[in-house]
């Protein structure tokens, strides 16, 4: 089993060391995600213990199609899922999803996309997740995401 699971996240936490975990777990090469572990050195000061979350409420930015952030090819994607899948995982043996709440409330799931399908794929409710409670940007962005909002609000996802 992989150290970095729901049971390291905790025992992290509850020492004071989530944003450790965080940027650690964001440099393996398993789970190497650049981009956001920029993102969690720059603006983080605010993490949540890992906790259960509905994978509908989440608004995912990377996903198969062309509706995403981050678009990714369909083909790979299924082929990624379905190797967390046939390893038959639970929830509690994966490293939680990383998602920041930004200031409308909408919950951005910003690392674990792949997880949260194949925690779908196996009849799973509910995703332990990591939650940044504050968006991950810098004031200009923030500015300009109120402004787009405003003029056009996001899709609804399926």
């Amino acid at each position: 089993m992989s150290e970095w699971n729901l049971s390291s996240a905790q025992s992290a936490f509850d020492r004071g060391d989530g944003q450790t975990w965080i940027e650690d777990y964001l440099q393996q090469p398993e789970w190497l995600n650049e981009g956001l572990l920029a993102r969690v050195r720059s603006y983080s000061s605010s993490w949540l213990a890992p906790e259960q979350i509905s994978p509908d409420a989440f608004f995912r930015i990377a996903g198969p199609g062309d509706g995403f952030m981050f678009p990714q090819d369909l083909v790979k994607w299924k082929r990624e899922v379905a190797v967390i899948v046939s390893s038959r995982p639970s929830p509690e043996d994966l490293p939680p999803l990383i998602a920041w709440r930004e200031l409308d409330g909408i919950l951005n799931l910003a690392d674990g996309n792949h997880r949260l399908d194949a925690l779908r794929e196996l009849g799973h409710n509910e995703a332990w997740t990591i939650v940044h409670d504050g968006p991950l940007r810098s004031p200009e962005e923030i500015r300009q995401r109120a402004e787009r909002l405003a003029a056009s609000p996001p899709p609804k996802q399926s």
